[in-house]
Parts: structure tokens; C-alpha cells; sequence
């Protein structure tokens, strides 16, 4: 038997879309369902529900970029007399040897 491949719960989220697709699309005696959730969002949002503010922006406008913070420290190369004489004086910097230059 062959082994499978691939992210193996995929399958289960399109059953579940399809499953929400479905469900929201239906038609209630009030209306749409999708568009009863929506009317209920802005309702919120009027109402001065942050979390819902948010969500209407994130959807209009998408979401903010998240900060990565990134901490690389480095130590500082200090750099001796001998090398930079060596470059000064026209030597390629990754061929020095460690040798002093006259």
C-alpha cells in the first residue's frame, strides 16, 4: 500500500468549507443566512464593539503586518593594524594571512 502524501487533514477542512458554504447560503425565513451574519457584524460594529470594528476592517482592508521581532546579536570584528595596512596597500581581504606588511 502506497503511503499518502500531502497534509493529510486538508481534506477534512473542505469538507467542513463546503459543509459552512452550504449552511450559509440557505435561505431562512429572515433572509439570507450569510448576509443575517453580516448585517449582525455591522450592527455591532455601530455599537462601538471593538472586536468588530476590527474584524470589518480586517476584511475590507486586510489585516495589519505583524512585527517579527529578530535578535541577532553580532560581536564586532575589530580589525588590527597589520590587516588594514595589508588593505591599504592594495591586498585582497580574504587572502590575508596574518602577516605584517612593510
Amino acid at each position: 500500500m502506497a503511503a499518502a502524501k500531502g497534509n493529510q487533514y486538508a481534506a477534512k477542512d473542505r469538507r467542513y468549507t463546503a459543509m459552512l458554504q452550504r449552511v450559509l447560503g440557505e435561505k431562512t425565513p429572515n433572509g439570507d443566512r450569510l448576509r443575517n451574519i453580516a448585517l449582525k457584524l455591522v450592527e455591532c460594529a455601530e455599537e462601538g464593539q471593538p472586536w468588530a470594528v476590527q474584524e470589518i476592517g480586517n476584511r475590507l482592508d486586510g489585516k495589519p503586518m505583524q512585527p517579527v521581532e529578530h535578535k541577532h546579536e553580532t560581536v564586532p570584528q575589530t580589525l588590527s593594524e597589520a590587516y588594514l595596512a595589508y588593505v591599504a596597500a592594495g591586498g585582497k581581504p580574504d587572502e590575508y594571512s596574518g602577516e605584517t606588511v612593510q
